[in-house]
């Protein structure tokens, strides 16, 4: 799965299985892209919850119809270098190798404001982010973190990298679970 917290919402349906009927998870990746209207109806026909929903801090609106759990887990897109490198000393002129229509790549086209004085390379996969990264395609690169967590797990030569956080408008979410709001 695309989730960052697939493993931890296995768990925790696998626990509160044991307090009640065994639940039986309804398992989708969401990768490809889901609308407001497929949760939606994800609440209403097929699931009482439905775990590992990414909440935007800057936008934290759940879909019509349906809440928030408290959050259980955080994540963020971050900044990665082969280099201890931080955002406030990223250089003008500097590469910086995105994901394409993600929240580094629109803050890199000026989306959010003043367009940076950097350049976007941009990418179709998180995975190709990281191999522009060490193949020294880009000086540095603002990536979705589970992502280079996994990446960094099936190749060794990417454990190395230095990781640090960013200030961007959409960079950092939290997980939640979504429920059907009862009236």
């Amino acid at each position: 799965s695309s989730s960052p917290s697939y493993a931890a919402d296995r768990r925790i349906v696998a626990l509160l299985g044991r307090f009640g009927d065994p639940l039986t998870p309804f398992v989708f990746d969401g990768s490809t892209g889901v609308s407001d209207r497929f949760f939606q109806f994800l609440g209403r026909t097929k699931c009482g919850v439905i775990m590992g929903f990414p909440v935007d801090l800057t936008d934290p609106d759940p879909p019509n119809g349906l809440t928030f759990t408290k959050p259980y887990l955080t994540t963020a897109y971050v900044l990665v270098a082969r280099t201890p490198l931080r955002q406030a000393t990223l250089r003008p002129g500097m590469t910086i190798a995105v994901g394409m229509a993600t929240s580094p790549h629109f803050y890199l086209a000026g989306a959010f404001g003043k367009v940076p004085n950097y350049t976007a390379d941009t990418y179709q996969t998180q995975e190709q982010v990281v191999q522009a990264l060490l193949a020294k395609r880009a000086d540095a690169a603002m990536m979705w973190k589970p992502s280079l967590v996994r990446y960094q797990a099936a190749h060794p030569e990417a454990r190395g990298l230095s990781v640090s956080p960013l200030s961007i408008q959409h960079a950092r979410w939290r997980i939640a679970a979504l429920y059907l709001q009862s009236d």
